[in-house]
């Protein structure tokens, strides 16, 4: 998708991380690229972390606000590329 792309391109670096349009783009362990999406509202959260190099990504919702979500999907992503 050329719209997800452009958002998905680092425009701004900082010293760990960069950022997209709405995205932060990060490396983790086996993933250079991560470009991380998450929030939450009225007790509900949500969690988004693609790698295109990789080919793989992880979609988490949850109905409580106070879970770190960021740990599971990197477990997750861990186990994906086992």
């Amino acid at each position: 998708n050329p719209i997800l792309s452009l958002m998905q391109f680092p425009y701004y670096k900082f010293r760990t991380f960069q950022t997209g349009l709405g995205w932060i783009i990060k490396p983790l362990h086996d993933f250079p690229d991560l470009c991380v999406n998450s929030g939450t509202s009225r007790g509900f959260s949500t969690y988004i972390a693609v790698s295109h190099n990789r080919g793989v990504g992880v979609f988490i919702l949850s109905n409580q606000a106070d879970l770190r979500l960021e740990f599971f999907a990197e477990e997750i992503l861990d186990f994906l590329i086992r």
